[in-house]
């Protein structure tokens, strides 16, 4: 994990080449409360996203190809 603001690693791991990263990266918890977190295509997880917003954290990533957007708030 990387701070954007401060320019400084928070959490580094090094773990086995055949363990997915998303894995092994973190646990989604109290600590995304208030926070955004940015994502990497390749690392869109819908139960990862459900739980970062169950936490009260915010995400950001590209939307796949494939997706099914439904609007349910429109926030102007």
């Amino acid at each position: 994990m990387y701070n954007v603001i401060y320019g400084t690693a928070m959490k580094l791991k090094i773990s086995k080449g055949t363990l997915h990263d998303l894995k092994g990266l973190f646990h989604i918890g109290p600590w995304v409360e208030g926070r955004l977190l940015l994502f990497d295509l390749g690392y869109s997880s819908h139960k990862t996203f459900k739980s970062i917003a169950k936490h009260g954290g915010f995400f950001v990533s590209r939307l796949k190809s494939n997706a099914k957007v439904v609007i349910d708030e429109d926030n102007r």
